[in-house]
């Protein structure tokens, strides 16, 4: 519990900046180029980039923080923190892609329930808008156009979308509890 207390700051951080980066994909990636597909995924691409550095910097801010506190004893580095840190902030995604996979297993792979439909439908409306950088390569993979709105491929597609910021969480943690940057060759270098 005293892990959660110590990080939910950067937690709670990490979910506003989804949220952020929701509202730039919604404008960028579902309403300015809704008939135009290769800008679509270009927008998608942009949004998703921004929001991988966003928790790339954040995370590794954590970890330059915690190798200071692990210097001077005060704690042990968990070089899994990132990846914990981008558990916690991805909870709506994984409860999205629950909700999917529920609606539907019950909706259309099982047996057809109404309220799996229903669930499936709400669910899918809510992964559009919550994981809006995404969309432009969800789209690209299946086309809304013909695919039919029950296709498994979004149960996929809403179960790997927090891949990516697992990935950006734990990097940023593990450079910047080592100190390190990826592009630290672009840095100049100090005389001594």
């Amino acid at each position: 519990m005293t892990w959660f207390k110590t990080n939910s700051y950067t937690i709670t951080k990490m979910i506003l900046n989804q949220f952020g980066i929701m509202l730039l994909g919604i404008i960028m990636v579902n309403i300015l180029t809704v008939d135009m597909p290769v800008w679509r995924l270009l927008a998608s691409l942009y949004a998703t980039l921004f929001y991988m550095y966003l928790l790339y910097v954040m995370t590794w801010e954590q970890g330059a923080k915690d190798r200071i506190r692990a210097d001077g004893g005060f704690m042990v580095i968990d070089r899994l923190t990132g990846l914990k840190l981008s558990l916690f902030a991805n909870l709506p995604n994984f409860l999205i892609a629950l909700l999917l996979l529920v609606g539907f297993l019950f909706g259309a792979a099982l047996t057809v329930q109404p309220w799996a439909q229903g669930m499936f439908g709400i669910a899918h409306v809510l992964g559009i808008c919550w994981e809006s950088m995404y969309t432009g390569f969800i789209n690209a993979v299946l086309d809304p156009q013909t695919t039919s709105s029950m296709d498994p491929g979004y149960v996929v597609a809403y179960l790997l979308t927090p891949l990516p910021a697992l990935l950006a969480s734990t990097l940023g943690y593990l450079m910047g509890s080592e100190n390190k940057r990826i592009f630290g060759f672009l840095a100049t270098k100090k005389n001594k």
